[in-house]
C-alpha cells in the first residue's frame, strides 16, 4: 500500500520556539497501516517568562497530573493530593466540592503513579493494586458492573473504590479519556471503561467494567488519547489501538482499529498520545507522529530537552532549566497569551523533576516538590486558591 509520508527538515537546535520552516515531502511504502508523519523543524525564543505561580497548601510532591478540570500530586510517602473542578468526586475526598486548594484522597493505599481522565482520578499501590474514584458512567472506576435503573446507584464514586486487577505496574489515562489502561509487571495490559472506539481493545459493547487484557506482546509503556491508546512494546515496537480518526482519518469516523504495529524504521525511546494522534520520541531527540493533524510540532527536542508532553493543540517538554511550548495558545498554555495561530514559549522554571498537561493547562514540579501551574483555570485545576471562569492564567512577566 503506497502512503505518503511526510519528511521534513529537523536542522534547528531548538524545539518548540517557531512555526514550521523547510517543510519537504516524500512517498514511502508502508508494511503496516498506521504510517507517521515527521514534524517540523523550530527555531529559538527571544525571550522565556518566569513560571505560573505555585499551588499553594501543597507539601513537596514527586510528580503531578492533570485531567480535563482537576490536577493530583503525588508525595514520597505515596499520599496523593487533588484539587478542581470535583462535580463527579473526582478529588477522591468524599465529596462533590470543588476544592480551589489541595485536599489529600481518602482511603488510598500509597501510591506509586497516578493517571487522570476527564472525571475521574485512579492510583496504583505499592503492592500493584489499582484503586479508582471519580466518574463511572462510561465504568471508568473498573469496579464492576451496576445496574443504570438502581436508583441508590449513583454513576461516581467519591472515594477510591478497588479495581478488579493485580500485579499493576503503572497506568495511564488522559484528560480527554473515559478509559484507563494498566501496564502489568508482566508486560501485559489490561483496559477498561469506555469502549465504544474499541480503545480498550476489539471488545463489543460501549463500555468495559473490568479491566480486558489486550492481544499485545509485552510491554514497557502505555498512553491513552480520547479514543485510541498506544503502547511500546519491550523489544521497540510501537502498537496502537482504537479510533480510526485518531490513527488513521482516512479509514473512516467509525472505524475500529484492533493492535496494529506502527510504521516506524527504528525504535523509539518514547511514545506520547494526545487528544487524537501520537508521537514517537527517538534517542536522538527527533520526533515522528501519526493519527490527527500534529503539523505545529516541532522536528527535534534540543540538547537537554525531554519527556515531551501534548496538551490539546500544544506540545511542552522539561529542557534543563526551563519549559518549552509549542503550538495553539488556547487559555494561554504555551506562552501565556491567546493567540490563535502556531506559537511558541519559554519558561524559565528552574530545574524540574516533572511536567503534566491536561486539556488547556500544564504543571511542573520543581527539585524542591514545589508545583506550578499554568493555562486553562476553569475549574480551579491550577490550585491557585480562586478559578477563573471567563478567563487564563497566565505565566509571569518575561525573565531579561
Amino acid at each position: 500500500m503506497q502512503t505518503a509520508l511526510r519528511r521534513l527538515s529537523l536542522a534547528g537546535m531548538i524545539w518548540g520556539l517557531s512555526a514550521c520552516s523547510g517543510c519537504g515531502a516524500a512517498t514511502s511504502t508502508a508494511e503496516h497501516r498506521h504510517v507517521p508523519a515527521e514534524s517540523a523543524n523550530v527555531g529559538e525564543a527571544s525571550e522565556c517568562r518566569s513560571p505560573g505561580r505555585q499551588v499553594v497548601d501543597l507539601p513537596p510532591v514527586v510528580d503531578v497530573e492533570l485531567g480535563f478540570a482537576h490536577a493530583c500530586a503525588r508525595a514520597e510517602d505515596g499520599r496523593v493530593w487533588c484539587w478542581g473542578l470535583n462535580r463527579d468526586g473526582e478529588l477522591g475526598d468524599g465529596t462533590r466540592a470543588d476544592r480551589l486548594r489541595p485536599v489529600r484522597v481518602r482511603e488510598l493505599p500509597p501510591s506509586v503513579g497516578v493517571a487522570l481522565g476527564v472525571g475521574h482520578s485512579c492510583s496504583v499501590s505499592r503492592e500493584g493494586e489499582v484503586h479508582c474514584w471519580g466518574a463511572d458512567h462510561a465504568e471508568q472506576l473498573g469496579d464492576g458492573p451496576h445496574s443504570w435503573d438502581d436508583p441508590d446507584r449513583v454513576p461516581a464514586s467519591s472515594v477510591p473504590v478497588r479495581v478488579a486487577i493485580a500485579s499493576v505496574q503503572a497506568i495511564a489515562s488522559s484528560a480527554a479519556a473515559l478509559h484507563t489502561c494498566a501496564l502489568h509487571r508482566d508486560g501485559g495490559v489490561s483496559c477498561w471503561g469506555s469502549a465504544g472506539r474499541g480503545q480498550v481493545g476489539p471488545v463489543e459493547g460501549r463500555s468495559l467494567a473490568t479491566p480486558v487484557p489486550v492481544a499485545v506482546p509485552p510491554m514497557r509503556d502505555v498512553v491513552v488519547g480520547q479514543s485510541h491508546t498506544c503502547a511500546l512494546a519491550r523489544d521497540g515496537g510501537a502498537y496502537c489501538w482504537g479510533a480510526a480518526r485518531s490513527l488513521r482519518p482516512e479509514e473512516g469516523v467509525n472505524a475500529r482499529l484492533a493492535p496494529e504495529l506502527v510504521a516506524l524504521e527504528r525504535a523509539p525511546e518514547q511514545i506520547v498520545a494526545g487528544p487524537s494522534g501520537a508521537c514517537a520520541v527517538f534517542t536522538d531527540r527527533s520526533e515522528s507522529c501519526w493519527g490527527a493533524p500534529l503539523g505545529w510540532l516541532p522536528g527535534r527536542l534540543a540538547e537537554g530537552c525531554e519527556g515531551l508532553v501534548l496538551a490539546g493543540e500544544a506540545a511542552c517538554a522539561r529542557c534543563d532549566d526551563r519549559v518549552e511550548c509549542q503550538g495553539i495558545d488556547a487559555y494561554g498554555v504555551v506562552a501565556g497569551g491567546l493567540e490563535l495561530e502556531s506559537t511558541a514559549g519559554c519558561l524559565n522554571t528552574g530545574p524540574t523533576v516533572d511536567l503534566a498537561c491536561g486539556a488547556y493547562s500544564c504543571c511542573v514540579v520543581t527539585t524542591e516538590g514545589a508545583v506550578h501551574c499554568w493555562g486553562d483555570n476553569r475549574g480551579g485545576q491550577l490550585g491557585l486558591g480562586y478559578a477563573s471562569p471567563d478567563v487564563y492564567d497566565e505565566a509571569g512577566d518575561p525573565v531579561r
